[in-house]
């Protein structure tokens, strides 16, 4: 199995999964670490805040009714704190309407002069009616509860709040001390039990210290649910669920109370809470609901204690689920997955919408699963996994880039040192004995079999470089067609084979790279096997433009136009390179049968390499006719390849071989009559593209695509106006025009809007 994985890794495609696994991994690790330090707490928070507003359409809890002592009834009862007497009279009130129970937040420590004996007698003579303390912290002390109240009527009041000021978590009961607050367990929890134990629902002790109540298990949350990460998690505290928004329960006034103006409906059978809600009290919080638009809104701590009730009836009665998070193993898995997804994301950068389409919907994916786990209380990481993704694909294209320059200039570099070999190589030819000479280039037969591999199927094509066969590869599955180019050595002498070798394996690393491009063959094999040298490619099926000249003679404009864009597109990947192709004409450009788009084949660099015994052939890899000056002259540049395509372009239009052509005797450059075959801005670019000197010219693929472009927006421009001339002229159709609009010359065009436009306003 080892050595499966080992060559596997030593295949190219292998190595390409191996870095992307490496990468991803990498990026996923420091995310990890980063969020175990609390990195993505605040930002992870606030999607967590988010989630919850999905929830928020759940009808009120009407097991519970909330009373609000508001501003107005502060005002009604004129002073602060409200009497003990009004207190009692509010709770006596709500009690003959028979309530399961009454929790009062509000602090009653001590003595609130008028009433105070009736609201101790009633504290005394009812077990309904709980009063809440306050736990001692660092920063506060204890505050104790009404001295009357038995202590199992007691709840604490405290409220946990996070570092962001934010109340999430429902915190129900912390372990028995000695203090002025002496109860374990909090408000909520005591007027839960107080609704439940009637119903037959008795808390009990489950596994790990959980707490199983009804149908609900409550687990404490530990330093690290969720987005936490070494948050204080002491006493039993789960996440609150604030599922339903900002108003939980029905909601009525004391004064309402106290007027007699509150169905009996709402409190019969009911647990009630009574607090504040004025903001002068300040007795609020902020919650994930409270930033609303530009407006902040605070919640009412007793709102709050309200929802902490209907969360636990909710999950004991209707079985709602507590919210919970997977363990840190889970959630680690979750972000390396994604760094994976968002690494193998750039493998589709050929195919830039397939690309995006797979990056949009992995994040839509991400979002999607985390609100289809909060319905059933999950909490999942989305900005850890949101980023790892993105820093993953960011890591990898970043990584390809460094690479790809790398490449670059690796591959100029060999370049460089393929010409000083090649002029060397020159100078041991000129100074070789006429001793060393090659018998006759052997001719592979139809079936015979080359390296022991390659099965000959038809030779396809002979020149003084070799011969090049259509074959198939008998070890690979499927025996899929390739073509083998058989080089000739003219010279038995050891040290030119062995710079020949050299020569041919640095070629085979540049085709290598250019055979990336989709517009060009990939390089499958190069074999050096008995003095013989062999460059195994890529099989295209089509026809090359020569073979098309034979039966359609000419190119329209447009065609030819089309022809140099492609090219063009081509000419600039191999430009990251420096490479010239050297050979550029309509016997090796190839229009692939399966999409009908343009192939370049044959690179001049291996007839170089084999054909520098002819000093001729040296000077002209390229035939005559497309070749520049400068190459003619062995200084072929990158504007030599831009030269031959519009020599190629000048034979489409004509039909007529450029070789076959005059030229100024004065200035050197061809003369074709452009006038009848294409536009002057189309005639303009193909003349820049052949001009004699090749500063004169376009420097580069990309300034002639450049002016394409511009001279294709102005044609659309163009047919805009006439399409909007027709319709306002009824009397000329369409048809008037359609002839020069497919032919899109441009100087017609001009003329036919121009026409068109001077008509209209007359």
């Amino acid at each position: 199995m080892l050595n499966s994985i080992s060559q596997w890794l030593k295949n190219s495609f292998g190595r390409k999964i191996g870095l992307e696994v490496l990468v991803s991994l990498s990026i996923s690790t420091m995310i990890v670490i980063v969020r175990q330090l609390g990195g993505f707490e605040y930002f992870d928070l606030g999607v967590y805040d988010w989630l919850l507003k999905f929830h928020t359409r759940e009808n009120q809890d009407n097991r519970i009714l909330t009373v609000l002592i508001t501003e107005d009834d502060i005002q009604t009862e004129k002073r602060w704190p409200i009497s003990d007497g009004t207190l009692a009279k509010a709770i006596n009130i709500l009690l003959e309407n028979e309530p399961y129970a009454i929790g009062v937040d509000l602090y009653r420590d001590f003595p609130i002069e008028p009433g105070t004996d009736d609201f101790t007698n009633l504290l005394v003579n009812s077990d309904r009616v709980s009063v809440v303390c306050k736990l001692a912290s660092e920063a506060q002390p204890a505050v104790p509860p009404p001295p009357s109240l038995p202590i199992d009527l007691v709840g604490f009041a405290d409220i946990v709040i996070d570092g962001d000021g934010v109340v999430r978590r429902n915190l129900f009961y912390v372990e028995p001390q000695e203090s002025r607050c002496p109860t374990p367990y909090s408000l909520a929890l005591q007027l839960a039990l107080s609704y439940l134990i009637p119903q037959g629902i008795e808390p009990q002790l489950g596994e790990n210290g959980s707490l199983i109540l009804g149908k609900a298990t409550l687990k404490p949350i530990d330093g690290s649910i969720g987005a936490y990460r070494q948050v204080d998690a002491s006493g039993y505290q789960i996440m609150l669920d604030y599922r339903r928004g900002n108003s939980p329960t029905p909601t009525v006034t004391l004064n309402d109370v106290l007027q007699g103006k509150v169905d009996p409906k709402l409190i019969k059978d009911k647990v009630i809470l009574i607090g504040v809600s004025a903001p002068s009290l300040r007795d609020s919080f902020y919650t994930p609901f409270s930033r609303q638009g530009e407006d902040v809104v605070l919640m009412p701590g007793v709102t709050l204690h309200s929802y902490m009730v209907s969360q636990l009836l909710s999950s004991a009665i209707d079985g709602h689920p507590v919210i919970w998070s997977w363990s840190n193993g889970g959630e680690t898995i979750w972000i390396y997955f994604w760094g994976l997804v968002g690494s193998a994301s750039i493998f589709l950068l050929s195919r830039p919408l397939l690309m995006i389409l797979l990056q949009g919907s992995s994040l839509v994916i991400i979002v999607v699963s985390a609100i289809v786990f909060s319905f059933e209380g999950g909490w999942i990481p989305v900005v850890p996994a949101i980023v790892s993704f993105m820093g993953g694909a960011i890591a990898l294209v970043g990584y390809n880039a460094y690479k790809a320059k790398n490449e670059q200039l690796s591959i100029q570099q060999q370049v460089s040192d393929q010409e000083k070999s090649i002029a060397v190589l020159q100078m041991l030819l000129k100074s070789q004995s006429q001793t060393h000479k090659i018998s006759k280039v052997t001719t592979y037969e139809e079936g015979s079999v080359i390296v022991g591999r390659y099965q000959i199927i038809k030779r396809l094509g002979k020149g003084g470089f070799g011969n090049s066969y259509l074959s198939v590869d008998q070890m690979l599955p499927g025996k899929p067609y390739c073509v083998v180019k058989r080089l000739n050595a003219y010279s038995d002498d050891t040290k030119i084979l062995t710079l020949m070798e050299k020569l041919l394996e640095t070629e085979a690393k540049i085709l290598e790279k250019v055979g990336k491009h989709p517009q060009i063959p990939d390089l499958l094999a190069y074999i050096q096997d008995n003095n013989n040298f062999f460059l195994v490619q890529e099989y295209i099926d089509g026809q090359t433009l020569i073979q098309e000249l034979k039966d359609k003679t000419k190119y329209s404009e447009n065609e030819v136009l089309q022809i140099i864009e492609e090219i063009m597109e081509i000419l600039s990947f191999i430009e990251q390179y420096n490479l010239v192709h050297r050979d550029i004409k309509p016997d090796n450009i190839l229009r692939r049968q399966s999409d009908k788009s343009l192939v370049l084949i044959d690179f001049g660099g291996i007839k170089q390499i084999f054909n520098l015994k002819n000093e001729t052939a040296i000077n002209a890899v390229s035939n005559e006719g497309y070749a520049s000056p400068e190459q003619l002259a062995g200084q072929p540049v990158m504007a030599s390849d831009i030269y031959s395509v519009g020599m190629v372009a000048i034979h489409c239009l004509t039909g007529t071989f450029p070789g076959k052509l005059p030229r100024d005797p004065q200035t050197g450059e061809i003369l074709w009559d452009s006038s009848k075959y294409v536009s002057p801005v189309t005639a303009k670019i193909i003349k820049k593209m052949t001009s004699y000197h090749f500063k004169d010219r376009y420097q580069n693929a990309q300034e002639v695509s450049k002016d394409l472009k511009h001279y294709r927006s102005q044609i659309e421009e163009l047919k805009n106006q006439i399409d909007i001339d027709i319709e306002i002229d009824e009397e000329k159709k369409a048809e008037e025009v359609s002839e020069i609009v497919h032919s899109e010359n441009f100087l017609q065009l001009q003329e036919k809007a121009e026409r068109l436009r001077r008509k209209r306003l007359s």
